[in-house]
C-alpha cells in the first residue's frame, strides 16, 4: 500500500537488497552488525533478538508505560505473563538506581 511517498512495509528491518520484500535475515544482522558491536563494547551477554526485546519491554515499563500497552505490544496472552517476566527486570533497575543514588559524592576532588 503506497501513502504519498512512503511504502508502507511489515517489517521493522527491512531487506534493501529484497527492496523491502522481505526482512532482513536475523542471523546475518546479528552476527554482522550486533554481536561485533557487542564484543566491542566489552558485553559479554550472548546478544539474541530476545534481548532487544527485552529490553524495549524493559525501558517501556521502567518509563512508566501502561502494563497492558507493554503486554500488548508484545503479544502476551495475558498481563500476568508480562507481570511476571518485566517486573522483576524494572524492580532490579530501581534497585540499582537506589543504590547508585545512596552512594556519597566526592566532590572537590
Amino acid at each position: 500500500m503506497l501513502y504519498g511517498s512512503f511504502h508502507w512495509n511489515p517489517f521493522v528491518f527491512a531487506s534493501t537488497r529484497k527492496r523491502g520484500k522481505l526482512p532482513y535475515s536475523p542471523d546475518s544482522s546479528l552476527t554482522r552488525s550486533f554481536r561485533p558491536a557487542a564484543n566491542r563494547a566489552k558485553i559479554a551477554k550472548h546478544i539474541g533478538w530476545h534481548t532487544f526485546r527485552r529490553t524495549f519491554s524493559t525501558l517501556l515499563k521502567a518509563n512508566g508505560e501502561d502494563i497492558k500497552t507493554v503486554q500488548e505490544l508484545l503479544r502476551h496472552a495475558t498481563v500476568k505473563m508480562t507481570l511476571e517476566v518485566y517486573a522483576q527486570a524494572v524492580t532490579r533497575i530501581c534497585h540499582e538506581v537506589c543504590y547508585f543514588a545512596a552512594l556519597p559524592t566526592h566532590q572537590g576532588e
